[in-house]
């Protein structure tokens, strides 16, 4: 299962500055400027950052504890080495990973995940799903990049149905009769 997730962290960024550019004033030009001069702990950048947190992150309003006390732990020293200090502000050590051309290795059956407002967008679960054989696509159309939260019956249904097919896929044919044993 691959969910909210992207094979490119340069496609992944890519997207994500169309999201940006796609949000109202002020939030966009306070991204995009604050940014651009990395500006991170500016109130402004902050408070922006909550805005696209709450269009592509979660949807819940308010957030479930689980989210805020994720929220709470980061940034942490690990994120900020290996992503930077956003979700799309992404100037660590992971800012150039790409993994697009290794997705044909992937030979096990695979659920791609993602939600219709999600900051992972769905140009990305398509690259997954284009480059991994036989690869399913569930699309969230409610949710952000946390589906299993925000629509949690109809993630449970979707994960649920794609481990029975699975378990099907990997039970050996029962025999045609015992003499076949």
């Amino acid at each position: 299962m691959l969910a909210s997730t992207s094979a490119s962290i340069p496609q992944f960024v890519a997207a994500a500055r169309g999201l940006i550019e796609a949000m109202p004033e002020p939030w966009r030009s306070t991204l995009i400027r604050l940014g651009e001069i990395g500006a991170y702990d500016d109130p402004k950048y902050l408070v922006a950052v909550e805005e696209f947190y709450h269009r592509h992150l979660c949807r819940v309003n308010p957030y479930p504890e689980c989210v805020e006390l994720s929220l709470r732990q980061l940034p942490n020293q690990v994120y900020l080495t290996l992503n930077g200090p956003t979700e799309f502000d992404v100037i660590g050590s992971l800012r150039t990973w790409d993994r697009t051309a290794d997705l044909d290795r992937i030979t096990a059956p695979t659920l791609v995940t993602v939600g219709g407002y999600d900051e992972i967008p769905i140009s990305c679960a398509q690259t997954l799903v284009d480059g991994i054989a036989g690869a399913r696509l569930a699309i969230f159309d409610e949710s952000g990049h946390m589906a299993h939260e925000e629509e949690p019956e109809r993630y449970a249904a979707v994960v649920s149905a794609f481990l029975d097919d699975v378990d099907e896929w990997r039970r050996p044919a029962a025999p045609a009769n015992e003499g076949d044993l």
